[in-house]
């Protein structure tokens, strides 16, 4: 019996032998680099979210998702309905380019189908349909078979909100008051590009009441301005409609609030107060203007001959730099005269954290007539060097440097870098750090204000 055993054994050594040799030959890379991979089934997941996590930046749904392949071609086709953060896809082995449109409802929206998908289709409104919170995001990715793909996807929001319409001591002779701003982009593409420049988007206001108040219902999100922005109110009675026009000499961007705030006079006709507020990490933009009743823009506090010109006080602030918009309009860069000293940043705090810090601090100096504080940019930073003593000089005489802050050469100073960045840089000197880096250095706000430079 002994021999049954041992040949027992001796079979099922050349069985394991042998299993073992076929799992090794499969998993053995080829020794031609060149030779054909053979392409298997993967799963992709994809995890989503907002480009900022604040409280204004959920998700928008439903979210249609777009893949390519390396030639072009629409290979899925998906939607996700509710409020999951992660979406997975099964595909084959290869490189991809997933495209992600969040907000586009098919009720509001014509939405490429699979056969007809390419990386330029249009995502357009349908008739009759409103702008929801568009986000778009694309990324090419490569699926290895075998491991673990997970692509994270950081939604862009592609839309500005109309956020609040109010023009204040309307007649009562006056039936319907409507504003309309244009020119706007007319839709986007599914890799989140913008298309077409001639849009236009209509709000109608209803009155607040019994009192002379004509105020926007709720928030209205359209695709943002394709050139300088053109604000148009209209006032309709029984015998006629009046409407007063102003060029903003703004292009705004996605991801920005409007406000637009106006008074009615009969002596003026309609005195507009309008800024342009972002979301934590775009900044606030201000404009003031007014609109007489022959349409011309005017602004009584600053005659033309009366411009303050760079190197002149503004607004309790110093004109760093003036541009002439060339449509009745100029934007002046005003920097704060005083300054405000920060120890340090946590060592461990990212580029986005420093950013959030240092916007908390530039909003307390809003004011009535000032919003949308930010650092001095690279090219600022470069002006203030060259012109150091200039500039130092009229700081002194325009507000008196026993209280206020010059420049002083050792100190640091944070400005933004071209690339988004949060830098800390010597006043006179080549040193450069990131906040994180380094002790003790300076904050100064700098904001941008445009203003009618016409008289009528």
């Amino acid at each position: 019996m002994k021999w049954k055993f041992y040949l027992l054994c001796v079979i099922l050594s050349g069985i394991l032998l042998s299993c073992s040799r076929d799992v090794m030959d499969e998993a053995t890379v080829p020794s031609n680099p060149e030779a054909e991979t053979v392409s298997g089934p993967c799963r992709l997941d994809v995890l989503m979210r907002a480009s900022e996590v604040t409280s204004e930046e959920e998700i928008s749904y439903p979210i249609c998702f777009y893949v390519f392949d390396t030639t072009g071609k629409c290979v899925s086709v998906s939607t996700v309905n509710n409020g999951t953060s992660m979406f997975s896809i099964n595909l084959l082995e290869g490189i991809y380019r997933v495209c992600a449109i969040a907000g586009a409802d098919a009720d509001c929206y014509l939405l490429p189908s699979k056969d007809a998908a390419t990386a330029s289709s249009s995502i357009a409104l349908q008739d009759g349909k409103a702008h929801t919170d568009l986000m778009t995001a694309n990324h090419t990715v490569t699926l290895t078979d075998g491991e673990t793909n997970t692509l994270l996807l950081s939604l862009q929001r592609k839309v500005m909100l109309i956020n609040e319409v109010v023009i204040e001591n309307v007649p009562s002779s006056v039936k319907a008051v409507s504003v309309t701003i244009a020119p706007l982009h007319q839709a986007i593409t599914v890799t989140g590009d913008y298309l077409g420049g001639s849009g236009v988007q209509t709000v109608s206001l209803i009155k607040d009441g019994a009192s002379k108040t004509w105020k926007m219902e709720k928030g209205v999100y359209c695709l943002p301005s394709s050139g300088e922005m053109t604000v148009k109110v209209q006032m309709v009675t029984d015998q006629e409609t009046k409407s007063y026009s102003y060029a903003c000499g703004e292009i705004i961007s996605g991801n920005y609030k409007l406000n637009i705030k106006g008074r009615y006079s009969a002596a003026v006709g309609v005195q507009l107060e309008g800024y342009v507020e972002g979301t934590a990490w775009e900044g606030e933009k201000n404009i003031t203007f007014d609109i007489d009743e022959g349409g011309g823009s005017t602004n009584p506090d600053i005659p033309s001959d009366e411009m303050p010109s760079v190197g002149d006080r503004y607004l309790d602030c110093y004109v760093l730099a003036s541009k002439d918009n060339g449509n009745g309009t100029t934007t002046l860069t005003l920097m704060k005269p005083t300054h405000e000293k920060i120890d340090a940043f946590p060592e461990n705090a990212d580029n986005e954290a420093v950013k959030a810090a240092l916007e908390a601090r530039l909003s307390k100096y809003n004011t009535a007539d000032l919003k949308g504080w930010r650092l001095m940019t690279t090219a600022e930073l470069e002006q203030l060097r060259n012109d150091y003593d200039a500039i130092n000089d009229n700081l002194i005489e325009l507000f008196n440097s026993a209280e206020r802050n010059i420049f002083v050469g050792s100190d640091f100073y944070l400005y933004m870098n071209d690339d988004g960045t949060v830098r800390v840089k010597i006043m006179k000197g080549s040193n450069d750090w990131l906040p994180t880096e380094i002790r003790g250095f300076y904050l100064r706000g700098f904001v941008d204000v445009t203003v009618s430079n016409v008289t009528v």
